[in-house]
């Protein structure tokens, strides 16, 4: 199988480079690194350090461009008909060896045209970070097991995506800058016919994300916006639209009025708002 990876860079150039160095030593054909840092600094340092590396490209966005169209815009460069599947990686990422092949064998096995792997917290290493998961698009719920009328999605923090996922669908949905792209992807892919799942002999430890938990009015914001974006794009009818995004509303303010004790500010409040009034109608065409 010939594998061309994804690793977007956000000024975390140490990651990244140690991340790409572990593909390099695995079954990888091609090495994309986008830096999405717009910063000459870090562009140099990605640069420099594979220098001597012919499968390592490192693409420059000029901006941060996200998470979704970060990745897009290293697909419509390369020549997709070269590579039988990408792997979208995030750069905090530890990769053990063996990785790649356990992933894909798991994969092929289990006729999966999406496929994640078991994704341990590091350097917790015994701590479940995602396993795949299941959104409830009426409440915005993320679970570990189904509720009535959730749907499976795998974390783009690891998928490895055969070719022809994005030759049947498309790329990934651009309205998103980070947070509920993978979501969204998953559940068009289950809806075109194109199996996802984990292959559990595959594990990959992830490094904890600081920006996650460190309640900034951007991680808040884009975490509410994407939640509110969903509900537009997994229902096909203005009615069910709406009617999500008013079943959302009470869980996402109950969200945020536990963050905004748990950290003692009014971020998470400020955020929400601010989601709610940027929210306009939206249609795939």
């Amino acid at each position: 199988m010939r594998l061309c990876s994804v690793i977007l860079n956000y000024f975390g150039a140490d990651d990244t480079i140690a991340c790409a160095r572990q593909l390099c030593s695995q079954q990888v054909d091609r090495i994309c690194i986008v830096d999405n840092s717009a910063d000459t600094d870090q562009a140099a340092r990605l640069s420099g350090a594979f220098a001597r590396e012919t499968s390592v490209q490192v693409l420059e966005t000029g901006r941060n461009t996200g998470f979704a169209a970060g990745v897009n815009y290293c697909l419509r460069r390369m020549h997709l008909p070269d590579y039988d599947a990408v792997l979208v990686l995030n750069n905090d990422t530890v990769i053990p060896d063996g990785f790649i092949e356990t992933l894909a064998r798991g994969a092929h096995s289990a006729g999966l045209r999406i496929a994640g792997p078991r994704i341990q917290c590091y350097p917790d290493t015994a701590r479940l970070w995602s396993r795949g998961a299941w959104y409830n698009p009426w409440f915005g719920l993320i679970t570990h097991r189904p509720l009535p009328g959730s749907l499976f999605y795998l974390s783009g923090c690891c998928m490895l995506i055969e070719r022809r996922v994005f030759e049947t669908i498309g790329l990934f949905d651009e309205r998103f800058f980070m947070y509920g792209e993978d979501v969204e992807f998953c559940v068009r892919a289950a809806r075109a016919g194109l199996s996802a799942g984990v292959v559990d002999e595959a594990v990959l430890f992830h490094k904890t994300s600081a920006s996650s938990v460190n309640n900034s009015c951007f991680y808040e914001q884009q975490v509410s916006r994407a939640h509110l974006l969903l509900s537009q794009c997994l229902f096909k009818n203005n009615a069910s639209r709406a009617l999500s995004v008013c079943m959302k509303v009470p869980f996402l303010c109950l969200r945020a009025i536990v963050r905004s004790l748990r950290y003692g500010t009014t971020n998470a409040l400020t955020a929400l708002m601010s989601a709610l009034r940027a929210l306009t109608p939206l249609h795939r065409e």
